[in-house]
């Protein structure tokens, strides 16, 4: 005979569904996300100190600065140029030449170009730079090698031309001990100055004109 009870008992209380604590999730999304930050703060982010005047009044000693090393992770510069991660010109950098401390300086003079000074300015390719990140009035000298009023001088693949923006007070690529900066030597971009608090700010690539 066919049984005709249905086959729950509607006088019996369902087993109610596992209950999911909101709390945990929360705790667990906040964890995952601290150490997406703290990788990438120790892969992508480097932190520097500004010291001495070379950069003023752009920047200052003591200010803290972060640092994008995304550039340093793409070795091959001809894949990174083509993906937009390359240093550029006006960029401000770290750089850490062997045998000296850190400096913070500002990308001028790229691979495979030539640069001048003359009349206190910059040439590139034998076009004056104007750096609009500058005082109209400042005047670039020229240093030991790269001389006031010198032939244009031609700078290798793989290496760039750094200078500070306080030209009077900034020992950079103008001079001997100095002079050309192998890529390997950046650290990295500057990207925000972190402190004082009250200077916090993000670095934009420097604008300038080539005439």
């Amino acid at each position: 005979m066919q049984n005709t009870y249905p086959q729950e008992n509607p006088f019996l209380d369902k087993p109610l569904p596992p209950k999911t604590n909101k709390g945990i999730a929360v705790l667990q999304a906040i964890a995952l996300f601290t150490i997406i930050l703290l990788v990438g703060w120790i892969v992508i982010l480097d932190q520097n100190q500004v010291k001495g005047p070379s950069m003023q009044p752009n920047f200052y000693t003591g200010e803290f600065l972060l640092t994008s090393t995304i550039p340093n992770l793409i070795t091959d510069p001809n894949l990174a140029r083509a993906l937009n991660a390359d240093y550029q010109r006006g960029d401000v950098v770290v750089l850490q030449k062997p045998g000296f401390d850190d400096f913070v300086k500002r990308v001028i003079g790229l691979p495979g170009e030539t640069i001048q000074i003359r009349d206190g300015y910059v040439y590139i390719d034998n076009q004056r730079l104007v750096e609009e990140y500058l005082a109209p009035d400042l005047y670039t000298n020229g240093g030991s090698f790269i001389r006031e009023g010198g032939q244009p001088i031609l700078i290798p693949e793989g290496h760039y031309v750094l200078i500070g923006d306080n030209r009077p007070q900034s020992n950079d690529s103008r001079y001997v001990e100095i002079g050309f900066i192998k890529r390997e030597w950046i650290k990295g971009k500057v990207l925000v100055r972190i402190w004082p608090f009250e200077t916090f700010s993000f670095i934009p690539q420097g604008k300038y004109r080539l005439e």
